[in-house]
């Protein structure tokens, strides 16, 4: 584990939001487990993206990110 790491440019990506509706687990359901997630991000102000890759929602805005990331740093950082 190298600290220089954390330093690095990173991307937080919330996936299946798809497959997360409607389903129960003990007794909080996973849409309030998103809920509590997406909260937590933004109290640590932590940009982020959700994604369905099987309904390819936000792929397009995740990949202009990336893009946008490995644009700006040398190559001997990532």
């Amino acid at each position: 584990y190298d600290k220089t790491i954390l330093e690095r440019p990173r991307v937080t990506v919330i996936s299946k939001v798809d497959s997360l509706a409607g389903e129960e687990i003990e007794t909080i359901t996973n849409q309030d487990a998103l809920n509590g997630f997406r909260n937590y991000l933004k109290l640590k102000k932590t940009n982020y993206f959700e994604i369905s890759s099987a309904f390819r929602v936000g792929i397009s805005d995740l990949l202009d990110k990336i893009i946008e990331i490995l644009s700006s740093v040398k190559k001997t950082e990532i």
